[in-house]
C-alpha cells in the first residue's frame, strides 16, 4: 500500500491535512469517513488563505484523496470474502497527477492479476461499486464520464490492460486518443503497483516511437485554447450562470495538463504530475528552460486564480466551480491572468509549428 503523498515537509514537520488524515485512517466505518471528509473543505480554504502554493495544495488534497481510497479499501475488505488475487486501484484525473481540489469528482480504475478465477471480476466489480459509493459519501462525486471500475472498460485484467494500451496506440482512432491522456495519468493508490506501472512506461515507450499517435495526441493537445481573444483580451463566458466569467480549468489549466502529457509522449517521460513532466522536458531538451519557467508560472498563477474563488465560494457554504467571476477580480489579477494565458498559447503555437520555443 502506498502512503499518501504531500502531508510533510522536507524538514519532516506536519503540514495542514495532518490531523485529517489521521481521522481518516483511523474511520471505522463510512458515516465517520465521511464526517471527517467534510473537514476537507475547511482545510482548502486554509491551504488558500494562508498562502500556499499551488503544487503543494493539491498534493495535499490529492493525499486525502488517497487516503479516503485506501481506508474504503481496507473496509470493503474487510466485509468480503479474501480478495481473489493481486490487484491495484488507479487514480487518474487531477488525483493521479496530484493535482486536486476539493471540488473534484472521481476518476478511477482497476487493474488485476492474470490467471485468476473466472468469477473474480465480479469481486471486484463489487469492491469497485462499495468504494465509488463511498467517496460519493465523502463527497467526492462519482464520474460523469463513467471513468470508475463500476465500469468493465475501468476494470481489467493486467493483459486486457496492455492489450488497450497496445491498440489506443497502434490504432489511435476518435475517442481512443482523447482516452489516452487519462491512461497515462492513472497511478496506483493501492495494491499492487507493479501490476500497471510496467505497462504505463511500455506504452510511453510505444508511443514515443509511432509518429501518427503522436500527431493526433499533438492534435488533441491543441483542441482546447487558452481563454484569450483579440487585443489580449479575456475570453468570457457570454451567457447562462457563470456569464461574465472566465473558466480557469477548461481554458487556463487543461491546455497545460495536455501540453505536458504531449512533452511526456515525445520524450518517454515518466513522472505524471503536469509541472514534473514539465522540469523533465526541460532537463530532456524537448523545450527550453525559459519556456519551461514560463508555463510552470502559467500553471501556478491560474491555479492559485482559481484557488481564491474556490475559497470564498467554500466559505460562503456555496458549491466551488472553476469560474473566475471578472467583475469581482482586480485589474492587477486581471494583467497576471492575461500573461498566464498568453505563455501557454504560446507554447500551443510552438507544438503546432513543431518546434522548440
Amino acid at each position: 500500500m502506498q502512503t499518501p503523498t504531500g502531508l510533510t515537509d522536507s524538514d519532516d514537520v506536519p503540514l495542514p491535512g495532518s490531523g485529517l488524515h489521521h481521522r481518516i485512517r483511523d474511520a471505522e466505518d463510512v458515516d465517520t469517513l465521511a464526517d471527517a471528509a467534510r473537514g476537507m473543505r475547511a482545510l482548502q480554504v486554509r491551504l488558500v488563505r494562508q498562502g500556499f502554493g499551488a503544487e503543494i495544495q493539491g498534493r495535499i488534497v490529492a493525499g486525502l484523496v488517497d487516503a479516503l481510497t485506501v481506508r474504503l479499501i481496507q473496509l470493503a475488505e474487510a466485509r468480503m470474502t479474501p480478495a481473489p488475487g493481486p490487484y491495484a486501484w488507479l487514480a487518474c484525473g487531477s488525483q493521479g497527477r496530484q493535482e486536486q481540489t476539493v471540488h473534484t469528482d472521481q476518476d478511477n480504475a482497476l487493474i488485476y492479476a492474470d490467471g485468476l478465477a473466472p468469477e473474480a471480476d465480479a469481486w471486484f466489480q463489487r469492491l469497485g461499486e462499495f468504494v465509488t459509493d463511498g467517496l460519493a459519501a465523502c463527497g467526492i462525486r462519482h464520474c460523469p464520464g463513467g471513468v470508475s471500475p463500476r465500469e468493465r472498460h475501468w476494470r481489467r485484467s493486467r493483459s486486457s490492460w496492455r492489450h488497450l494500451l497496445r491498440e489506443t496506440i497502434a490504432h489511435p482512432e476518435g475517442k481512443a486518443v482523447m482516452l489516452a491522456s487519462h491512461y497515462f495519468d492513472l497511478r496506483a493508490v493501492h495494491g499492487d503497483g507493479g501490476l500497471f506501472e510496467p505497462l504505463r512506461q511500455d506504452a510511453l515507450r510505444q508511443a514515443s516511437r509511432d509518429s501518427r499517435f503522436l500527431t493526433l495526441a499533438a492534435e488533441n493537445a491543441l483542441r482546447t485554447s487558452p481563454a484569450l481573444g483579440l487585443f489580449r483580451r479575456l475570453r468570457r463566458v457570454w451567457s447562462g450562470q457563470h456569464a461574465g466569467s472566465v473558466n480557469l480549468k477548461h481554458h487556463g489549466l487543461l491546455p497545460i495538463t495536455q501540453l505536458a502529457l504531449n512533452y511526456a509522449l515525445q520524450g518517454t517521460l515518466t513522472p505524471i504530475n503536469t509541472l514534473d513532466r514539465i522540469r523533465a522536458a526541460a532537463d530532456t531538451g524537448l523545450i527550453q528552460r525559459g519556456s519551461a519557467a514560463d508555463l510552470m508560472l502559467a500553471y501556478t498563477t491560474l491555479a492559485e486564480i482559481r484557488g481564491r474563488p474556490v475559497a470564498a465560494r467554500l466559505e460562503r457554504e456555496r458549491e466551488p466551480d472553476n469560474f473566475l467571476p471578472l467583475e469581482e477580480s482586480c485589474t492587477l489579477e486581471q494583467r497576471y491572468l492575461r500573461e498566464a494565458l498568453a505563455a501557454v498559447g504560446t507554447m500551443q503555437k510552438a507544438l503546432k509549428l513543431g518546434q522548440a520555443a
